[in-house]
């Protein structure tokens, strides 16, 4: 906030950081959990064992980087652009998933 002597008010100041793109937020959220896919692929056996138990760390772990980062995509669509609070949202939105997945050995 800085004081306009103009106005006599505090007005917010802002700089741009830089721009994302909306197309490019969507194909990390498609290569997020392409990559997601590979893993389960190339440890396929670790994969059966986790299941066998009844849990799948490969979801959690891939819904907690991709729908982190699509919720930021949406909020940014929806014009939130502080770079504070869309990390809040991304690690908030993370650390959901984490919990999820600590409480299904409960």
């Amino acid at each position: 906030m800085v004081y306009d002597v103009a106005t006599k008010a505090l007005v917010s100041q802002t700089k741009s950081i830089g721009s994302v793109e909306i197309g490019v937020i969507a194909a990390v959220f498609l290569l997020l959990s392409a990559v997601a896919h590979g893993y389960v692929l190339f440890f396929w056996d670790a994969y059966i064992a986790d299941i066998n138990k009844e849990c799948n760390r490969a979801r959690w772990y891939e819904y907690a980087a991709s729908s982190s980062v699509m919720i930021c995509g949406i909020a940014m669509l929806f014009g939130c652009y502080d770079v504070g609070a869309l990390v809040l949202m991304f690690t908030v939105n993370a650390c959901m998933n984490f919990f999820g997945d600590a409480f299904v050995f409960i």
